[in-house]
């Protein structure tokens, strides 16, 4: 069997809980699959190096659904989109049996139906999401505007099966994601095409006697700068400050310099299951991924959106559930953030939210059974 697995350049995309997408992909090529990676840029050696076989796509990117909302904006979308779109088409009808796409990718939908091969979305439980001032959300009816590109498109390049709901992928064949059911709205759950996959370790026991500070991949760093600062000056003399600046090469050289607590450590991309069981809490964006690893290792979250991505949808989620708290730094100075945190202190409530989240119950498969519906769509064709 020949599995394509598509992905934009950024390195959060590989992941979306636990390296999930990474590893479904692992688990398929150990079944004895064929599997190939589109991507491009840094991404290409990443997956090089994990011994995939990796195509670059060049302009892989360019099949996000930002390019439709800035179409709107503008009244012109780019050639160069509808190229990509017909390459992926070609790509895919070179024998590929089955496509595990990014969900960012949502113009992929458009070109993958041409060609008729099943795929699943990666990272999504499916259904309509929407990108508006707010950030990425899940509706309950897809925008006219979107279906309106869809057709425009289609016509552009002689195209007539499917359509744009959604500005992630919005797969009728399967949807993959890592979270449980509660993170999600129940109009979200696509019954028989929605797969929450559980697959959370053990977590290492350790004293919690550190704080972290999470920068992840994108978000503006100011907010997280000025949290910095304040927890320095505030916090006990005996905590410790781990933060994660990931592939922000830059602010790793700014921040390496400038601090000079020796409480505070400064570390680029790093494994998070080697610290964060001796986290007290993290603050952070709000990125699915990184969430995950806080509800495998039991870290409570305090999360400061941006407007980047679901990272919004995301917090109100984690804090519905008990798992953590919203923050708001513009509106609030170091006391009151840390006044806010004091709910971190509550910790039998907080590991009660924990444990219900990851109770099977709330998820309908494993890294394995998952791959039999992989199969299953494969062998059948969709």
């Amino acid at each position: 069997m020949n599995v394509l697995c598509l992905v934009s350049s950024q390195p959060g995309h590989l992941d979306f809980g636990g390296m999930g997408y990474k590893r479904v992909a692992e688990a398929m090529r150990a079944r004895g699959h064929t599997v190939t990676w589109a991507t491009a840029g840094a991404q290409t050696q990443r997956l090089q190096s994990a011994e995939f076989s990796v195509t670059e796509f060049e302009g892989v990117d360019d099949l996000s659904m930002w390019f439709v909302d800035r179409s709107i904006q503008t009244n012109a979308l780019p050639r160069s989109v509808l190229q990509v779109l017909v390459n992926l088409r070609e790509l895919v009808s070179r024998g590929v049996d089955v496509v595990l796409c990014d969900r960012v990718l949502g113009l992929a939908a458009l070109a993958l139906a041409q060609t008729g091969t099943p795929y699943c979305a990666m990272g999504t439980p499916g259904g309509i999401w929407i990108q508006d001032t707010t950030g990425v959300r899940p509706e309950q009816t897809p925008p006219w505007s979107y279906n309106a590109i869809g057709e425009a498109i289609k016509r552009m390049l002689g195209w007539h099966a499917g359509n744009l709901s959604s500005f992630w992928v919005n797969s009728p064949y399967l949807n993959v994601a890592f979270l449980g059911r509660n993170f999600y709205p129940d109009y979200s759950i696509q019954r028989e095409a929605t797969v929450l996959v559980r697959h959370y370790g053990e977590s290492v026991r350790a004293a919690r006697d550190r704080i972290g500070l999470s920068f992840g991949n994108s978000g503006k760093p100011e907010a997280l700068i000025s949290v910095l600062g304040s927890l320095v000056e505030r916090i006990e003399i005996n905590v410790g400050l781990d933060v994660f600046v990931g592939n922000r090469d830059t602010l790793y050289e700014e921040l390496s310099q400038t601090t000079r607590d020796s409480r505070v450590r400064v570390h680029r991309w790093v494994n998070f299951g080697e610290f964060f069981p001796h986290l007290h809490y993290l603050i952070f964006f709000g990125g699915v991924g990184t969430i995950w690893e806080c509800i495998c290792h039991s870290v409570p979250m305090a999360i400061i959106p941006d407007t980047i991505g679901d990272q919004r949808f995301n917090a109100l989620s984690v804090q519905a559930l008990g798992m953590g708290t919203l923050l708001s730094p513009l509106v609030e100075n170091g006391d009151a953030i840390l006044k806010r945190l004091e709910v971190f202190e509550r910790p039998d409530a907080f590991q009660s939210a924990i444990e219900n989240f990851r109770a099977h119950r709330n998820y309908t498969d494993t890294i394995e059974s998952l791959c039999n519906r992989i199969e299953s769509l494969a062998k059948s064709g969709g």
